[in-house]
């Protein structure tokens, strides 16, 4: 039933909630009907919701959560999502992960918060526009509901652990809290580690940094976060990482949570052992980071 549900919603709201200037008052107002009332739906779960990105120039999707107890009147807290690499909206096997992992769900739920996952323009590891259009999802949802600037959290996994890093870092004003499961800090290594991510096909580090490290340092600089200590370390951040992972390795996480700690930052760093780049991670640990947000709220 919930799924029929959705499906229902989803197809509903296939309209774009961009507004441009020339366009009717009508859809907006329709548009902004259809958010609020599902705020008013006491809904128990997530509905993926489609518009069309000005700065990607094409439709994106976003999945949306908003708790039974939402209050119009009252600024709610808002966890941003970011999905990891292979992530295809279509692929049911990755559908829960992907989107709003029921633990998110859960967590939000008790703390009344709001949750959405941008689609980030696909395998893009959050660069240049898919940054922005993370952004944007964001300012979508302050059309239609009562959002609280002071309390915008990210969380994510491997890309999506290093899009939660690199958008707080780029955007601190932004983000009251970061979370990175399994995250890349320093691109540079990662593609000495696994080179296959040079090879130049769409969605791979060189093709979305433009070029290897020896191309393009600036890329690869701006893009990490062990350059961007200074930044980081005025905010809290939770770092998860499996001691045994073979895609992301752990010493993405330790390097950056020592040099965070001897910065006198905010952080927190669990290590688990004998863990591989397990996407379990992200529900098993949740009531853990969520706990750290709650005690370092900006």
């Amino acid at each position: 039933m919930l799924t029929q549900r959705r499906l229902a919603i989803g197809l509903l709201l296939f309209v774009p909630l961009a507004i441009c200037a020339s366009c009717a008052t009508a859809p907006a107002a329709d548009t902004s009907k259809l958010i609020r009332g599902l705020a008013a739906d006491h809904r128990v779960d997530f509905i993926r919701v489609y518009y069309h990105s000005e700065v990607v120039g094409k439709d994106q999707a976003f999945a949306l959560y908003v708790p039974p107890t939402y209050n119009a009147e009252k600024a709610t807290p808002v966890v941003v999502f970011l999905h990891s690499y292979w992530t295809n909206y279509d692929d049911k096997q990755y559908y829960r992960v992907t989107e709003l992992p029921g633990t998110i769900q859960e967590q939000c739920d008790r703390r009344g918060w709001i949750a959405v996952e941008p689609e980030g323009d696909g395998n893009s590891w959050y660069v240049g526009k898919a940054e922005e259009q993370v952004l944007e999802t964001v300012q979508q949802l302050k059309a239609f509901l009562n959002v609280d600037d002071t309390r915008l959290y990210l969380i994510g996994r491997s890309m999506g652990g290093a899009g939660a890093l690199t958008i707080a870092m780029h955007h601190p004003d932004k983000v009251a809290g970061v979370v990175s499961l399994a995250g890349i800090s320093d691109y540079a290594a990662l593609v000495k580690s696994s080179p296959y991510l040079l090879n130049n096909e769409p969605g791979s580090v060189r093709s979305e940094f433009g070029g290897t490290p020896e191309d393009k340092p600036a890329a690869y600089h701006e893009m990490s976060a062990v350059n961007h200590v200074d930044v980081l370390k005025k905010m809290p951040v939770y770092l998860i990482h499996g001691g045994a992972d073979d895609i992301v390795p752990v010493t993405q996480s330790q390097t950056l949570a020592k040099l965070l700690q001897d910065g006198g930052g905010q952080i927190s760093y669990k290590e688990v052992p004998g863990e591989k780049h397990n996407m379990e991670m992200i529900e098993r640990f949740a009531a853990d980071y969520f706990k750290f947000l709650d005690e370092h709220s900006r």
